[in-house]
């Protein structure tokens, strides 16, 4: 059990991404309703990021703010491929955005300012994903910007645009848990393998005087 437990390798936390930032000055809609015309509109954003193992995602804090407190925000993640304008996937040198699925996604309401999900237990693999924030029609918030990040933007249901790497990114804070076993034990842990292995093999021969 000693062993065992040497190779199983240690969870950490950690920020598995963060666009908090300077350029805090410029708010993005995160809104879905009608005009005076009746016309239908909604703004929809989304932030990149990366990880390098299996993660589970424990908290995402954002710089969304509903001031009303009205309606109906959802964070969710998606996703990254390559797509063209209208959504459809295409493998050349289009940029890489979000696929439009929802693979983890939860509903906020009643959020004044920085919309944030916490106690999460969203399980993902290594790769490439968005950070999604939308709106239920009726809502209308803001998602403030922070740092340099990749940034998409959707005005239809499912369909993306950008992708770029961009200055004035929406502000977001996610963290999580690495999964991942380490596959080869470092040097430190051969050696405590060893202890543990001579600990356990006196403790045997003790056992066996005593009788």
């Amino acid at each position: 059990m000693l062993i065992i437990g040497l190779l199983a390798g240690s969870a950490h936390a950690a920020v598995v991404f963060d666009s908090f930032g300077p350029y805090d000055f410029l708010k993005y809609n995160v809104d879905n309703g009608t005009d005076e015309a009746g016309v239908h509109y909604e703004q929809s954003h989304a932030v990149r990021f990366t990880l390098t193992a299996e993660t589970q995602i424990t908290s995402i804090k954002t710089a969304i703010d509903n001031e009303s407190g009205l309606g109906k925000l959802t964070l969710g993640i998606m996703a990254s491929v390559k797509q063209d304008a209208t959504g459809l996937p295409m493998p050349g040198d289009f940029e890489q955005l979000p696929s439009g699925k929802l693979i983890y996604s939860s509903d906020l309401t009643g959020v004044l300012s920085n919309a944030t999900l916490s106690n999460l237990n969203w399980t993902l693999g290594a790769g490439t994903y968005w950070l999604t924030g939308t709106s239920a029609f009726g809502t209308s918030a803001t998602w403030t910007t922070g740092n340099t990040a990749n940034y998409a933007l959707s005005t239809a249901a499912g369909v993306w645009s950008g992708g770029l790497e961009n200055a004035l990114s929406p502000a977001a804070l996610i963290e999580g848990t690495q999964l991942a076993v380490s596959a080869v034990p470092e040097p430190e842990t051969y050696a405590m393998m060893l202890a543990g292995v001579a600990l356990v093999a006196g403790m045997a021969r003790r056992r066996q005087r005593a009788v």
